[in-house]
């Protein structure tokens, strides 16, 4: 799957990347490099949590429908191909490593 990313400058030359389609789910790198690949894991982490709660990831929105999204107005965008469809069969552990989920996710994914 295609997910939309919203990265920030965090004013130190790093990035916070906030995932739309997955709320709940963000990483954050010290090059933009790094993000998007931190970026990776997390939403590998996150489809592996709906998996093993037997939920499937949702499906993407279009990147139109984020740039309507008035806190993500000064984001900068990329479009991130994702192989969540894997993720019950893929090591979850390895695929996931540096994830980070917010607790009000894990709540929410969890139950």
């Amino acid at each position: 799957m295609r997910f939309a990313l919203a990265l920030h400058p965090d004013g130190a030359g790093g990035y916070g990347v906030i995932v739309p389609d997955l709320p709940g789910c963000f990483a954050a790198g010290a090059t933009l490099d790094q993000a998007i690949e931190q970026a990776r894991h997390a939403v590998l982490a996150h489809a592996a949590a709906l998996v093993t709660l037997g939920a499937p990831p949702p499906a993407p929105q279009p990147l139109a429908a984020h740039h309507a999204d008035p806190d993500l107005a000064e984001a900068l965008w990329v479009l991130l191909e994702v192989p969540v469809e894997r993720a019950g069969v893929a090591d979850v552990s390895a695929a996931t490593r540096g994830a980070t989920c917010s607790p009000r996710a894990t709540r929410r994914i969890v139950g």
